[in-house]
């Protein structure tokens, strides 16, 4: 093939070798003209292609469209649009094109420059639905917040080191803050009431390596000084390549007034059942005995063979009557004076002492007496407890409990040299009802407790209460004996 060496026989080989669809449509609509790239896209050989009419190959346009369009293109104006072409197998292909009037002697004829923009349509629509997905996200993410942000539970994320991330309006509350802005960034131990300072960094620790927290009970502190019970639930999850914690707390306070009246109506009917016994039964029992010894001298003087009888029948009333006064005594409650837990205490040592034939020792620092009568019964409850426990189960030689006053607040103790707790025995023992007990009673107080024994080592129970009001008094180590007697 020569090469082209007029102008319009270069323009044709341009127009025949262009990657994009070339095409010539006169008044009527007949395509005149099709280069090879128009035909390619099109599924048809170039002759065919040229007895089609350009409705029969645009998907949107009837005959009506191209005469308007035509009639347009006619005032000299170039058009662009958008459309659909429908392929030889069917199928539809999305082209942008762009009509140019033009004459030819004086036939009026349209060419037109158009484009596959299949993949631009494809990315299009992927944009289009990424923003529907985006839009549909931040929807529902408002929709999230406004749900976290008005409800009564506390939601709040932490980085592994205790600091907050984010947090809604309740667990700025919890935190006795107003806003969540006023502890973003900031550790969650600085509004952790000091008696649970170790215990709640325990907890993130925990969290961090176990992957959850559940049940966990705490107290935060507000700016005056009051406390707030809060009940945690924490899971790990990983977000931007960090570790975070995410936690719903609740406010506790109510639960803890309910349990605290219910202790004190269990106090109370054990102080009238200890009254009972000791009034009622202990009378009686008492009236038994003085007429049973009257009744046993009588039959002596007789020379009776039933007194031997009728002095072990007094035998068992005696013990009934002893074993009447002890119950009564243990469901006695402190005395309401500020030496009345020393006093309760000296007593449960020195009862101890008498029936167990354990050494049971009172340690007391001088001026720890305490002044709230209802944290002093909660304390001597928790140190009964761990006193019969360790009668029961640790087969000690010496007890020993004490009462001091540190730098963290006021100090229970009671420890034995007994054989201690095996691993197992250990696991029990901390699910057990007696120490779920203990704890519970030193949570409602404020105060933590903790549990450390070793085989052979024996057992001590601690039990720390902060802020505890006390007044000064006498102290000393006393031995199962009354506090006067020291």
């Amino acid at each position: 093939m020569s090469p082209p060496r007029t102008p319009s026989e270069m323009f044709k080989v341009f127009c025949d070798n262009a990657p994009v669809g070339f095409t010539v449509v006169d008044r009527r609509g007949r395509l005149v003209y099709a280069n090879a790239a128009a035909a390619k896209a099109l599924g048809y050989s170039r002759g065919a292609l040229l007895r089609r009419r350009i409705w029969q190959l645009d998907a949107r346009e009837s005959k009506a469209d191209f005469e308007r369009h035509f009639a347009q293109a006619r005032k000299g104006r170039n058009l662009r649009f958008e459309t659909k072409f429908r392929r030889r197998n069917g199928k539809f292909l999305d082209v942008g094109v762009v009509i140019k009037p033009f004459r030819l002697g004086r036939a009026r004829l349209c060419f037109s420059t158009w484009s596959d923009i299949s993949g631009a349509k494809r990315v299009e629509a992927a944009l289009a639905e990424r923003e529907r997905a985006l839009e549909a996200l931040r929807e529902s993410e408002r929709r999230y917040w406004t749900l976290v942000d008005t409800t009564r539970v506390g939601y709040v994320v932490v980085d592994v080191g205790g600091r907050v991330v984010d947090a809604n309006r309740e667990y700025a509350r919890l935190a006795g803050r107003r806003r969540p802005a006023d502890i973003r960034g900031r550790r969650v131990l600085e509004w952790t009431a000091a008696h649970d300072l170790e215990k709640n960094s325990e907890s993130l620790s925990r969290c961090t390596e176990e992957g959850r927290v559940r049940d966990f009970e705490v107290d935060h502190v507000d700016r005056r000084g009051r406390f707030i019970p809060v009940e945690i639930n924490a899971t790990v999850v990983r977000s931007g390549g960090r570790l975070l914690h995410l936690a719903l707390c609740r406010d506790i306070s109510r639960r803890r007034r309910l349990e605290q009246s219910l202790l004190r109506i269990g106090d109370r009917e054990r102080r009238a059942i200890g009254r009972d016994l000791h009034d009622d039964l202990g009378q009686q029992l008492t009236g038994i005995a003085l007429m049973g010894r009257a009744l046993q001298a009588r039959l002596r003087a007789q020379a009776s063979p039933e007194a031997g009888a009728m002095s072990e029948l007094l035998r068992h009333v005696d013990d009934a009557l002893r074993r009447t006064r002890e119950l009564s005594r243990g469901l006695a409650s402190v005395p309401t004076r500020p030496d009345g837990l020393a006093e309760s205490l000296a007593g449960l040592a020195a009862h101890v002492c008498a029936t167990s034939g354990v050494d049971c020792r009172l340690r007391m620092q001088p001026g720890v007496l305490v002044a709230d009568p209802v944290e002093a019964n909660h304390l001597h409850r928790i140190a009964q407890e761990a006193v019969h426990n360790a009668v029961r189960h640790g087969r000690p030689r010496v007890i020993t409990v004490g009462l001091t006053r540190g730098r963290r607040g006021l100090r229970l103790s009671v420890a034995d040299d007994g054989r201690g707790l095996r691993a197992a025995a250990g696991r029990k023992a901390g699910g057990g009802m007696g120490l779920g007990i203990m704890r519970h009673r030193a949570r409602l107080i404020h105060g933590s407790l903790s549990l450390k024994s070793r085989p052979g080592r024996g057992t001590q129970v601690v039990c720390v209460l902060p802020g505890v009001r006390s007044v000064p008094g006498r102290g000393g180590v006393q031995s199962g004996r009354p506090l006067a007697a020291t």
